[in-house]
């Protein structure tokens, strides 16, 4: 039940990021909705409702109650812990100087920071890269996205990486403690605050939700698949506008 709104949160939070950098076609993704646009659309509805009447609240409780630079110390914590899955990935891709960089970061974060509480990896000149996982994987080994899709009760996705998202959670150092109420504890307070970072970005979201929330995710899948880099007629688009 914690999962429950993962890739939603993520899909508005990350296209803030690339808002200004594209707006042409996908080249990796096909946005088309192949599975079927009202299947996705009623998981999409069922969601949403979900989560207005169960976690949003709980969000704005949680903003609430933590002052801001608590809140923002809980957020190093869980991204610190995020940062083992993309080393690992980084590594599977071919990436082996990234993922000792990114090593570097999760080990210097986690003693000297005390478990990421503090960054104290960009001081020492080890900056943090664009996140990786293992759906961006299959990509790197030429495996198709199969199409758009909206799980229910998980978000939107693409037929390769919905199943991807199990190695993911193999690669959680939270999934490993010993205590299932710890576990679940954890958790549930790393989507509480991801949802809470949400509550500014939500009024940039304009015309039909759903359909925004399909763009912003193949677009940043996109976007984090060539890490970063725009293919060259993207960036003549680009460069046309100004």
């Amino acid at each position: 039940m914690f999962l429950v709104f993962r890739l939603t949160i993520m899909a508005i939070v990350l296209s803030l990021t690339v808002a200004c950098a594209s707006s042409a076609g996908y080249t990796e993704i096909n946005a088309d909705d192949r599975l079927g646009e009202r299947l996705n659309k009623h998981s999409y509805n069922a969601t949403d409702w979900v989560d207005q009447y169960s976690l949003k609240p709980l969000a704005q409780g949680y903003r609430f109650l933590l002052p801001d630079p608590l809140e923002r110390a809980v957020a190093r914590i869980f991204a610190n812990v995020r940062e083992v899955r993309t080393a690992v990935n980084r590594a599977l891709q071919g990436k082996l100087d990234q993922a000792a960089h990114d090593s570097r970061r999760v080990l210097a974060n986690s003693t000297l920071g005390v478990l990421g509480l503090f960054e104290v990896a960009e001081p020492l000149g080890l900056e943090k890269g664009y996140p990786e996982d293992f759906g961006q994987t299959l990509a790197a080994w030429g495996i198709g996205s199969g199409g758009y899709v909206y799980l229910p009760m998980l978000g939107p996705s693409t037929v390769r990486d919905a199943p991807a998202r199990v190695v993911d959670a193999l690669l959680n150092p939270i999934n490993y403690l010993e205590t299932s109420s710890t576990r679940h504890s954890l958790t549930a307070l790393d989507f509480v605050q991801r949802r809470a970072a949400l509550f500014d970005n939500e009024r940039l979201i304009s015309g039909d939700r759903y359909q925004f929330i399909k763009d912003a995710y193949l677009q940043r899948r996109d976007y984090l698949i060539r890490d970063g880099v725009l293919p060259e007629d993207d960036l003549d688009d680009f460069d046309s506008d100004f």
